[in-house]
């Protein structure tokens, strides 16, 4: 699919103003170019995604979604870690207090984020409340 094609149907979708029709527009937008493949991760990398499969995870992408509507999972993500995460990434002088207070005077998290000097990339780094689970 040529980009200016993949726009159209990407404007279509957004000027949709309900979640029914605009999953009824996706199955348009899932044609890939051809040897592009889209899995989801419960399949192998080798493993090629039926078109109705590559459907609905398109359709969720482009609503805003990680899961189905009617799912009950989460990803447990919420303004607590972010704004710890940020706090960690800024440096050791940094805590998840001083975040949100320059949130109570910003108002946004991203104009509070960009106020930091983060030092460059680093290496994954897993926050107390993660546990055993993912780097961040």
């Amino acid at each position: 699919m040529e980009f200016a094609a993949f726009a159209d149907r990407a404007e279509a979708l957004a000027a949709e103003p309900a979640d029914i029709e605009t999953t009824g527009l996706s199955p348009t937008c899932s044609r890939r170019p051809r040897g592009l493949t889209v899995a989801p991760a419960t399949r192998t990398a080798t493993a090629p995604a039926s078109r109705a499969t590559t459907s609905r995870w398109s359709t969720r992408f482009l609503l805003g979604r990680v899961f189905p509507a009617h799912d009950t999972r989460t990803l447990d993500v919420g303004p607590a870690l972010c704004r710890e995460a940020i706090a960690r990434a800024a440096g050791p002088n940094v805590t998840a207090a001083d975040v949100e207070k320059r949130l109570a005077e910003a108002g946004e998290i991203g104009a509070v984020a960009a106020g930091f000097e983060f030092g460059g990339q680093r290496g994954p780094r897993r926050l107390p409340a993660e546990g055993r689970g993912p780097a961040v």
